[in-house]
């Protein structure tokens, strides 16, 4: 690669063959990827220097861990008990997987993949949504500050008149 704004410049050979221009013999994986699979969807990217969102990466390894680790549960036997066994199950045999899918995905794709079903493995054992939805809850709008609205009556849903219901309902 060339250190020239991180960019590799491709150019085809005597048999239409798409090479670096660097070096015609660049075996490096992410060439490799870029050339038969990927066509530069990793080098996909919101902004310059390091402050650059990896929106090509980001996509790929977000797709590459979404399909590994729903293949992965699907394998997985449901008399395993719940609790801890299955979520690390998974988490392993899933960069397991995205490891070897490597000179496919690009190192980028693969480190993002790998980061999301950590992510995934983490919610499932701590109950990390729910603490966050208890902090969230009254920053959201239309909230008045931890007021709770009372629960809306079955009769409005399935009775003869349920305005009436939707009325008492909406003024309390």
């Amino acid at each position: 690669m060339s250190k020239e704004g991180n960019s590799m410049k491709l150019v085809f050979d005597e048999n239409g063959k798409l090479v670096s221009e660097k070096s015609s013999e660049d075996t490096s994986g992410n060439f490799q990827a870029e050339q038969k699979i990927l066509g530069g969807v990793d080098r996909l990217k919101i902004g310059t220097g390091k402050n650059a969102i990896p929106i090509g990466e980001s996509i790929l390894g977000g797709t590459g861990a979404t399909i590994v680790s729903e293949i992965i549960s699907g394998v997985i036997p449901q008399n395993l008990g719940g609790g801890i066994v299955e979520p690390i199950v998974r988490l392993v045999g899933s960069i397991f997987v995205l490891n070897l899918m490597k000179p496919i995905l690009g190192q980028g794709s693969t480190d993002i993949g790998k980061a999301f079903v950590t992510f995934d493995a983490v919610r499932d054992l701590l109950p990390i949504d729910q603490f966050i939805s208890g902090i969230a809850s009254p920053l959201r709008m239309g909230n008045s500050f931890g007021a709770e609205n009372p629960p809306v009556p079955a009769s409005a849903y399935s009775g003869t008149n349920p305005q009436a219901d939707l009325n008492v309902w909406l003024n309390s």
